[in-house]
């Protein structure tokens, strides 16, 4: 229910539920490679509403071309909304994956995973390679 505020000076809305806002405060670079490190590691800063025990934040691959999502192209892609969390990859070793402190998600182990076999091979020219080249 609407409150209006005293003067008829405008009206008080009253809401149920409040959204996050995510802000990418430290983005990885465009381009990046096939089974190797997101470099720099994204970092996404959650500000507002979520449910700290139930909530968890996934990134995704997209196509560049595309802007299609590449479904399980990346692992250690998701943390739990939890302040202090510091979940451990799956794939043994122990290393540190994704944390979320204070606000902060850091995606500290974030790999792109062998190219899925749908997505086509990016052909290069000759002159591609060549520094100060022209692209034809």
């Amino acid at each position: 229910a609407d409150i209006p505020i005293c003067g008829g000076n405008g009206v008080l809305h009253v809401v149920e539920a409040v959204l996050p806002t995510l802000r990418l405060t430290q983005p990885p670079r465009r381009e990046q490679v096939w089974n190797k490190s997101v470099r720099p590691q994204p970092h996404v800063a959650v500000c507002g509403g979520f449910f700290e025990n139930q909530d968890i934040l996934r990134v995704e691959l997209r196509h560049a071309d595309t802007d299609r999502p590449i479904e399980r192209a990346l692992r250690g892609n998701q943390v739990a909304l939890r302040d202090g969390t510091r979940d451990r990859q799956r794939s043994g070793g122990g290393r540190p994956g994704a944390t979320f402190v204070g606000g902060m998600a850091c995606f500290a182990d974030l790999v792109i995973v062998e190219k899925p076999p749908e997505l086509p091979k990016k052909k290069r020219s000759r002159g591609d390679g060549e520094a100060g080249g022209v692209a034809g």
